[in-house]
């Protein structure tokens, strides 16, 4: 049996990622807001010269370890798995199935930099095998997103962050301890990550917002994302790296999204049907922001990390709770409609090379309410749009098991762009 809830990490690193994702978004929309022995000397940093390049301009014609042609993947979700109500790891397991007869090739995994690096020079490869093996089971083709900043949190090792909203008193990212820290971490990683042969690495998540935040200027973290960027390719060559933006960072961080587009080999980005107040958004909407990725990322190619659409309550499956339907303005109908289109754009615009849906399965109702509790406390409509997100975010239901008209349409889409392969 497949292990599936480590896909995108632990559970407790995708706690701390989704709750620090939900927050940022809300705070902007409504203003409410086995280890291994350290290396007695440690590695230096390492600024190796950029391949010659010319803005907008990929550094290598493909992905190496990606056939060409276009990929699409998924991730089942942040809940363990029961069998409760029905037994959902056989669900689970007949639904991943279908999704590889349909030609679904890519694999997610997600883990951060406190969990590779457990003390200070003292690296495990224990929850890598397990998310890296979960990944696998799902694609072929596995995509690793490293979360060194998530969201607005620091997922560094405690040695270098006092909390995760702050770094240690006299760090900062232009600190050569917190550069040398990240290139010895990396010498560790990447080599791993060759011989499982992942194709792609993000290394951060949605890091725009910490610069919205104010946190972080957006010229210590282009110089923070390049040297990693050049630490990588000095180390596999082969493994294309990259740093997942949110839709919004095009129009938000110009500069800084200019600026990582020239120094990573792809661009990513996370994409859902939903304008920044959480309600449901129409295909005219998709059409500008995924023009806008490509305009965005010039030459490059780009892939979705996160690709999503809720549908809201009142298609909730047998067992789930009685709720009406909130103003976030989903329906299982605009959800196919949602991935009808953005499949088609993955299918006929080359482009547009890998993405991964959000989610297989709605989160449970004790986890939506649970992350929506804290935004609700502050903000009633916030919270009550982000808990009917969450409970209704996938194409099949917590619930039952049973599917939405999504599915059909998401497998039908996977299969339109297995035959764009060559």
């Amino acid at each position: 049996m497949m292990a599936h809830l480590p896909i995108c990490g632990a559970i407790g690193a995708n706690k701390r990622r989704a709750k620090g994702a939900l927050a940022a978004l809300l705070c902007a929309a409504f203003a409410s807001c086995g280890a291994n022995e350290p290396d007695p000397t440690p590695l230096p940093v390492q600024s190796p010269p950029a391949p010659p390049q010319t803005p907008n301009t990929p550094q290598t014609p493909h992905i190496a370890r990606l056939p060409d042609g276009p990929h699409m993947g998924l991730i089942v979700g942040f809940d363990p798995l029961t069998n409760t109500a029905y037994d959902q790891p056989a669900r689970v397991e007949a639904l991943i199935a279908q999704a590889h007869a349909a030609g679904a090739s890519i694999g997610r995994a997600q883990i951060s930099w406190r969990d590779i690096e457990i003390a200070q020079g003292v690296y495990t490869t224990d929850t890598l095998y397990e998310v890296l093996d979960a990944a696998a089971d799902i694609g072929a083709f596995v995509f690793v997103t490293l979360e060194t900043i998530d969201i607005s949190s620091y997922e560094f090792p405690d040695y270098l962050r006092a909390s995760p909203d702050a770094l240690q008193p006299g760090l900062s990212l232009q600190s050569e301890e917190v550069r040398g820290a990240l290139s010895n971490m990396l010498a560790f990683l990447v080599p791993e990550l060759g011989m499982a042969q992942v194709w792609g690495l993000a290394l951060g998540n949605e890091v725009d917002s910490i610069i919205d935040d104010g946190v972080e200027s957006a010229e210590d973290m282009i110089d923070f994302y390049e040297r990693a960027a050049m630490r990588v390719k000095a180390l596999d060559p082969d493994l294309a790296t990259t740093i997942t933006l949110t839709t919004s960072a095009i129009a938000d961080q110009p500069a800084f999204t200019a600026a990582m587009m020239d120094v990573m080999d792809i661009a990513s980005f996370n994409h859902y049907c939903l304008d920044t107040a959480l309600q449901v958004t129409g295909e005219a909407q998709w059409r500008q922001e995924f023009d806008s990725f490509k305009d965005s990322a010039g030459a490059k190619q780009i892939f979705i990390q996160e690709l999503g659409c809720p549908v809201g309550y009142g298609d909730d499956g047998v067992g789930a709770p009685l709720r009406p339907a909130g103003d976030l303005g989903g329906s299982p109908d605009i959800q196919a409609d949602y991935f009808a289109f953005t499949l088609n754009e993955f299918a006929s615009d080359p482009q547009f090379r890998a993405a991964t849906l959000f989610q297989l399965l709605d989160w449970s109702p004790v986890l939506a309410e649970e992350f929506s509790a804290p935004i609700a406390a502050e903000n009633q409509m916030a919270g009550a749009r982000l808990e009917e997100w969450l409970a209704t975010s996938g194409l099949c239901r917590w619930s039952d098991g049973t599917c939405r008209p999504g599915w059909q349409v998401f497998k039908d889409g996977v299969g339109d762009i297995a035959a764009a392969r060559p």
